[in-house]
């Protein structure tokens, strides 16, 4: 699948331009099996007394047979102004700078692509959810549904 200026949707709300990177991580990912492969991620929270807070949670598939592909991915960050877990965030965005001190963010995309000699044809969708913490500049829960 690809991201950038291909896959990336105004504000990079749902960070499929790269934006997310997360540390602390421990990762499982699948050897590929009929063109299956899954991954599971959890990342520790570094914060001192809880491995819960600031911890985040994801897991994607990805189907890839002949000229189709399907994949699709979900991340639950947690605390995201103080996780350790969490090295980069996009906030470069008025959206996503107003929710820099949110609660917690779940992250849900899902992508499609079909190829036929030199025509690749795909569609994305995201959806980005918002729970604001204290210091929000948000005060109510933000839902964000985009495709392309």
């Amino acid at each position: 699948m690809l991201t950038g200026a291909t896959g990336a949707h105004p504000g990079d709300i749902d960070a499929l331009d790269t934006t997310l990177r997360l540390n602390n991580s421990v990762t499982y990912l699948s050897p590929t099996l009929a063109g299956l492969q899954f991954s599971a991620q959890y990342g520790l929270g570094g914060v001192p007394g809880s491995v819960a807070n600031g911890s985040h949670f994801s897991a994607a598939f990805r189907y890839d047979y002949k000229p189709f592909a399907i994949a699709a991915g979900y991340v639950k960050l947690k605390d995201i102004a103080t996780s350790a877990a969490l090295g980069t965030y996009a906030i470069n965005s008025p959206v996503n700078s107003g929710y820099a001190s949110a609660r917690s963010a779940q992250l849900f995309a899902a992508a499609a692509r079909y190829t036929a000699q030199d025509l690749m044809v795909g569609i994305n969708y995201s959806n980005v959810q918002y729970t604001p913490g204290h210091g929000s500049l948000f005060a109510s829960e933000g839902v964000f549904n985009t495709m392309a």
